[in-house]
């Protein structure tokens, strides 16, 4: 299928467009870079690489060990010069950044950002990164016999919310997704360090990337003081089903609420009003009868002691129909048991909503 897709984080649009691009290499080119990689790592001059500035490093010397910054860093540097190939360098940079955290200051197995009390891996950087890149080309090679009718697929980082951006893509016959949820997943938080190892982003535009995201957790005094009066003024632009839920949500916060619970209510009103857009602008990009697939699960949160279900495929619903959508079929799913550490808040249950332009 021929295929486009947007996200606003180049994280994902790199890693998807190198997953993409597979087939576009030979794994011969990886296999000669690998078997030379061990003599150049231990020979390689640091000192001359050209491939850092010291914002970068400044930041990221913060939250590796040195003995481990240099080991990337060297690994980088070796990557970026010795291959020319812009496929096979993509690949072994996402190879390499898959790893990076598990010898990071920053807890591996947490989302947030928090300080490591785990061990760090035994085993050397090179090695690991070795056997990541060998294990991802097998599944390469099995890629390779399934998919054999090759189509134009690309991932693209824009904003979905942003239409004079999207206006050159267009004329789609379906659209799929699974959306972000309020405030549920810190993907900045977690993806900070490859972020910056990458220089897909300065350090500096890690806070302001976290809070463009749909859903993001992050709002200034300015947002949540604009939402208290449009609440006051009646001026909520939702469905009245989600005007009535933030207006509750607000009133059930009392003394016991910290900052962060202070902040649902103008939190969930921003990402109902982005998601609002999001389905404004995916119906102008789409032919007429188009379907539009998305999953998506109910989660929860408590203020003021009173547990809110928020049915998210219900409420995305609504502003779908607001915004033009008919919705044609809605079938729950039963989703995989999660584990780890964040498992008790993973969600449950999901539902298909299917769309369709009128």
């Amino acid at each position: 299928i021929d295929a486009s897709g947007f996200d606003i984080n180049p994280l994902a649009t790199l890693i998807t467009n190198t997953k993409l691009n597979l087939q576009n290499f030979r794994l011969i080119e990886v296999e000669k870079f690998l078997s030379n990689l061990q003599k150049n790592f231990n020979q390689y001059d640091l000192s001359a690489s050209s491939f850092s500035n010291p914002e970068r490093s400044t930041y990221l010397k913060n939250w590796f060990k040195e003995c481990f910054f240099n080991d990337f860093e060297v690994l980088r540097s070796i990557i970026i010069s010795e291959v020319s190939d812009p496929n096979i360098k993509n690949f072994l940079l996402c190879c390499a950044s898959n790893i990076l955290r598990e010898y990071s200051l920053q807890e591996p197995l947490d989302l947030r950002i928090r300080r490591r009390k785990s061990e760090y891996p035994s085993e050397k950087i090179i090695d690991k990164f070795i056997s990541e890149c060998i294990a991802v080309t097998k599944n390469i090679e099995r890629l390779k016999i399934l998919n054999k009718n090759k189509s134009n697929c690309r991932a693209l980082n824009l904003d979905i919310r942003k239409y004079n951006s999207l206006i050159t893509h267009s004329n789609f016959s379906a659209v799929i997704t699974s959306p972000p949820y309020a405030t549920a997943l810190p993907y900045i938080d977690t993806q900070r360090l490859s972020l910056v190892w990458l220089d897909l982003i300065k350090p500096k535009q890690i806070k302001t990337l976290d809070s463009e995201l749909i859903g993001s957790r992050e709002i200034t005094k300015r947002e949540q003081i604009s939402f208290i009066e449009k609440l006051k003024e009646e001026n909520l632009d939702l469905p009245e089903e989600l005007k009535h839920l933030c207006k509750k949500m607000f009133m059930s916060l009392d003394e016991n609420d910290g900052f962060r619970r202070k902040a649902v209510p103008s939190l969930m009103y921003r990402y109902y009003c982005d998601m609002s857009l999001m389905f404004k602008n995916v119906y102008k990009l789409v032919k007429p009868h188009s379907p539009f697939a998305l999953l998506v699960g109910k989660n929860e949160t408590t203020l003021g002691g009173k547990k809110y279900n928020l049915d998210t495929p219900q409420y995305l619903t609504l502003i779908a129909q607001n915004n033009g959508w008919f919705l044609e079929e809605k079938i729950n799913l039963q989703t995989y048991q999660r584990y780890g550490l964040h498992s008790k808040n993973s969600v449950r249950e999901e539902s298909l909503i299917i769309l369709r332009k009128v």
